[in-house]
């Protein structure tokens, strides 16, 4: 098991769920989840999703799984697959904005091309841990939990020395994603993305799946080679860092953390061209620099804001109840589901997305939000439900993983 993440404690579990949402209507689901599929170690996440209004899709992600006959590679496959009755796009073509650009920091809350179709993406990420640091004797080493708090074989960052302290690794992962809106203004718009992502991370937390003290920097090269017809070939590259503040117990807390995160990013190829007057290189809508969704700027709808470049700051005060109702639940047990801490988690987010790469520009008329979250630790995995509001809307999410 790679080191910093939880000890080997396998068991998958069956969740059924209903929802509504503005999007696809009322829905009903099942998921999949826990620890121990396809391998002992492997952490693994299935969501099946049906509306009633015609919306159907597939989220598989599964995580730690060990490379046959190695050390020191290790794989995680994030896999999703649906079809929608209303997806939402930020781009060019409604007639009633044909003076706006639609997704920029500008743009009207309304500027979008609606319309039904499919979104696919798969992602494979190779993932080597390094000699150096914690990682020179540790790729697989356990940390023990005691009711999902660690106890034992947890990282110690003490300082920031990658030589010393800490995991560094480093990351490869090819990508494909093919959006397709059938829309009224558009009719059949079909934008793809396919290349690889280059990276390298330095994770000195204490444990990488809830940190509670140590930061986290990651550097990363984004480069769609054209693969698969994509839509345009297209380079950028980022940069996040992460910082947490164990506060101890106390309070009616196990457990209490202040966690800080930034995140930075450029599109190196957004005015080129191969010719002039031929398409730019740069991103679908979807990705490079955006903000909106489940990860930054959670009470925006997804992808809302799209450009060149894009800065991001969030705080989070996570509080780890000592009260746990569901310690022992009939129906839980049923379900093989066993829950062991909750917690509740307050946030603030600011962020903006600007044509150039400009440090005050960046930094002029952000966008805010603020919000709370429900996050459980059951069978080695966090649920989080966020709720999270800004001056355009009100959000409710429901994912697997902190957001960082």
């Amino acid at each position: 098991m790679q080191e910093g993440e939880e000890e080997v404690q396998t068991g998958m579990f069956i969740f059924p769920f209903a929802f509504q949402s503005d999007t696809i209507g009322t829905a009903v689901g099942v998921s999949i989840a826990g620890r121990g599929w396809p391998q002992e170690t492997a952490l693994t996440y299935i969501s099946l999703v049906q509306s009633f209004e015609d919306t159907t899709y597939l989220y598989l992600r599964s995580k730690d799984l060990e490379i046959p006959y190695t050390e020191r590679f290790f794989a995680d496959i994030d896999l999703a697959l649906g079809r929608y009755n209303q997806i939402n796009t930020y781009v060019n073509g409604n007639s009633r904005y044909s003076n706006e650009t639609a997704g920029n920091n500008d743009s009207s809350q309304e500027n979008y091309i609606e319309g039904d179709g499919y979104d696919n993406k798969i992602k494979f990420e190779l993932q080597y841990v390094t000699p150096w640091g914690h990682g020179r004797e540790n790729t697989k080493s356990k940390v023990w939990l005691r009711d999902g708090i660690v106890v034992k074989g947890g990282r110690e960052p003490t300082f920031w020395n990658p030589a010393k302290s800490g995991t560094t690794s480093f990351l490869f992962s090819p990508f494909y994603r093919k959006q397709n809106v059938e829309s009224q203004e558009l009719g059949d718009d079909e934008r793809t993305a396919a290349g690889v992502e280059f990276a390298i991370r330095y994770d000195n937390t204490d444990f990488s799946e809830n940190p509670t003290y140590g930061s986290m920097q990651q550097l990363r090269l984004t480069r769609d080679q054209g693969w698969f017809d994509s839509t345009a070939e297209w380079t950028t590259w980022d940069f996040e860092w992460a910082k947490y503040f164990d506060l101890g117990s106390g309070g009616g807390a196990r457990q209490r953390v202040i966690a800080l995160d930034f995140w930075v990013t450029d599109t190196l190829t957004w005015n080129d061209s191969v010719n002039e007057g031929s398409d730019l290189h740069r991103p679908p809508s979807y990705a490079g620099a955006t903000l909106g969704g489940t990860e930054r700027m959670r009470g925006f709808p997804q992808n809302r804001f799209y450009d060149r470049s894009a800065i991001y700051y969030t705080v989070e005060y996570r509080h780890t109840l000592d009260w746990n109702p569901l310690t022992g639940n009939s129906v839980l047990r049923f379900l093989k589901i066993k829950v062991d801490w909750i917690q509740l988690v307050g946030f603030a987010e600011v962020g903006r997305v600007a044509p150039t790469f400009d440090v005050d520009e960046l930094h002029s008329d952000m966008k805010s939000d603020a919000g709370v979250s429900l996050r459980f630790f059951a069978n080695n995995l966090i649920m989080r439900m966020d709720l999270a509001a800004s001056d355009e809307d009100t959000i409710f999410n429901m994912m697997v993983s902190h957001p960082f």
